[in-house]
């Protein structure tokens, strides 16, 4: 009995034993070397945006840099989650004045992570140039991209409203005369397009629009436009009597889209023009001529205005001829 039990504590403590050298320690040694590594130090440099707050109405802020060049210290895991943080360094201008304000940058107003230190910042201090907030109306210029399809062409661009009162700085309201809008993509437009755009306001400047800052914007694609200049002979119709009209012919100006207007030259017999003798006798008579032309071709000039007609009788030779 005795050495049953003494062979079972014998056992129990060589298990013991193993399970301490290969199981427990391993174990200990990982949990130590991951705790390590996880807390090793690690030097990373962001940009940190700077941004000026609680500005009065009346005043226009600008600072000299944009942004902080911050070089900060910590934990890899810690710094791989501040890339991912929206850091911003303010600065309270409530109480600011018109002038030159110096600021110093305040590593304590850095707000990181915990285990995250800050080394260094770049510049150490900036300078934020304050100003009286002016007003000026300026004109409202569309800016188009692109071009619409062949046999299109932009018409007219209608901007609503094409003025807007803007604020900011002297230096800056003093050479503006115009702001543009944001690009209006016209490439692939066949047909008139209207849409609400913003005005293309750039960073930093401190110009906000009164009112909403958009616009309505009206941009008119019409078929390209051709002008042809015919040449085009006058018939005399509805009359049995011979007639005799002059000039013969009427030289037109035609406009029209590229399309039609190929069309028109290439057809036979157009364009045409007549004049009526219905109910005319013999005699001289002025009159004025009728022009047939396409839906979508519209006439410019036509000279002469007016043609003499001469109709005659049977009984002498005959000069020409209409019924139709």
């Amino acid at each position: 009995m005795i050495n049953s039990r003494l062979k079972n504590e014998v056992f129990w403590r060589y298990a013991r034993s193993r399970w301490t050298r290969f199981v427990v320690i391993p174990s200990l040694v990982i949990i130590c070397a991951l705790f390590f590594l996880s807390e090793k130090k690690e030097e990373s440099l962001i940009s940190i945006p700077v941004k000026l707050i609680n500005i009065p109405v009346d005043l226009v802020a600008l600072p000299d840099v944009s942004t902080l060049e911050v070089r900060v210290r910590g934990p890899a895991g810690g710094l791989d989650k501040l890339r991912e943080t929206n850091l911003v360094y303010t600065i309270d201008l409530s109480e600011a004045t018109s002038g030159s304000l110096p600021v110093a940058v305040s590593e304590d107003a850095i707000s990181l992570p915990p285990k995250l230190s800050v080394l260094s910042v770049h510049p150490e201090s900036l300078t934020v140039r304050v100003e009286l907030r002016l007003k000026k109306i300026v004109c409202v210029i569309a800016d188009l991209c692109g071009d619409p399809p062949p046999g299109h062409v932009v018409s007219r661009v209608v901007v609503d409203p094409s003025t807007v009162e803007v604020s900011g700085p002297y230096a800056v309201l003093d050479n503006l005369t115009a702001i543009r809008t944001t690009p209006i993509q016209v490439g692939g437009l066949t047909r008139t397009a209207k849409k609400k755009v913003a005005l293309a306001l750039r960073p930093g400047l401190s110009i906000r629009p009164a009112g909403s800052g958009l616009v309505d914007v009206e941009v008119v694609v019409e078929e390209k436009k051709l002008l042809m200049d015919f040449h085009v002979p006058i018939e005399g119709r509805n009359t049995h009597y011979p007639f005799a009209i002059t000039p013969s012919g009427i030289n037109i100006r035609v406009e029209g889209p590229v399309r039609t207007m190929e069309e028109l030259a290439q057809t036979s017999g157009e364009p045409r023009a007549y004049t009526d003798l219905k109910g005319l006798g013999p005699g001289i008579y002025i009159r004025k001529c009728v022009i047939s032309l396409p839906l979508d071709a519209f006439l410019l000039d036509a000279k002469p205005e007016v043609f003499t007609i001469e109709i005659n009788d049977f009984s002498r030779s005959p000069l020409g001829t209409g019924m139709e």
